[in-house]
Order: C-alpha cells, then structure tokens, then sequence
C-alpha cells in the first residue's frame, strides 16, 4: 500500500486555482468599476461635468413644469371664456324675451278692448271680439242687445259680411 503524502496532489491544486480564478472574474470586474468611481470622484473636471449634467436636468425639469402650468393656464381660461360667452348668451336670451313680454304688453294695451270685426248688410248686427275676455260679442244695433259667444264666431252671420267688405 501507498503511503498517503500529506501535501496536495496535482488535481487538488488545480480546482483551487480554478475556484480562485472564477472568484476573481467575477470580482475583478465591479473592483475596477468602483476604482473608476473613486477616480471620476476625485476628478475636478467630472465632478464640473456632474454638476452641469445636474444643472440641465433640473432646468429641464422647471421648463417643462412651466409648461405644464402654462398649459393648465391656458386651458382655463379657455374655459372661463367660454362660462362668460354662455352667460352672455343667457343674458342676452332672458333680454330678448323681457323684451318680447314688454312688446306684447304694450300691445296688449294698445289694443282696444272690443274690435269691430264684421257688420251686417244692414248695419243692424256688429260683430266684435273682446280681447280681455277672449270671446265673440254680437250687438243688435236696432235692439240694443249684447250676445256674447266664446271660441270662434257662430257662421253663418246672416247678412253678414266681414268688415273689409263692409267700407
């Protein structure tokens, strides 16, 4: 039998190096990253260039804030605009509807209370219409009487023509 060598054999050293060798590739590569940190950090001209990049990023950010405000802005006083030209429509609209109300009033007034719509041939009936009460009066000129109809007026008239054709 052989005796055991207490030292290590040949492929015992080589996993070792091996496993030391995968340690480092992955190692070596975020040492050197910190390294060019540590250097960049150090460095006058790329903490100036930093402080630039910083700069613009923050003067970047404020513009389009300002547009945003800008365009908030805008937005409503597109709407207060059109709020004002609503209310001016309604103003305008409750106006001409006043007006209209007065208009008829004042026709209303001018208007006699019994028009003369038609006579008779003979002179002897008067049609008239009472606007107050919206009804169809006849009066008996020889008799002297008052008929009074509501709605349209009773036809035929006898000998009654109205009282374009009657001038």
């Amino acid at each position: 039998m052989h005796k055991r060598n207490s030292g290590l054999e040949l492929v015992e050293v080589m996993v070792l190096v091996a496993i030391i060798g995968l340690l480092c590739t992955m190692l070596l590569p975020a040492l050197n990253h910190v390294r060019q940190k540590n250097r960049q950090a150090a460095d006058p001209a790329y903490q100036k260039a930093q402080r630039e990049i910083e700069v613009a990023e923050l003067n970047r950010q404020r513009i389009a804030m300002q547009e945003k405000q800008r365009q908030e802005q805008f937005a409503l006083e597109e709407q207060q605009a059109r709020d004002r030209q609503r209310q001016a429509r309604r103003e305008r609209d409750q106006a001409r509807k006043q007006a209209l109300a007065e208009l008829s009033a004042k026709q209303e007034s001018a208007r006699p209370r019994l028009e003369l719509m038609s006579k008779s041939l003979d002179n002897s009936i008067e049609v008239y219409y009472d606007w107050e009460r919206r009804v169809y009066v006849y009066r008996d000129v020889v008799h002297g009487g008052l008929t009074t109809f509501v709605g349209e007026a009773p036809k035929p008239l006898p000998v009654a023509l109205p009282l374009e054709e009657a001038k």
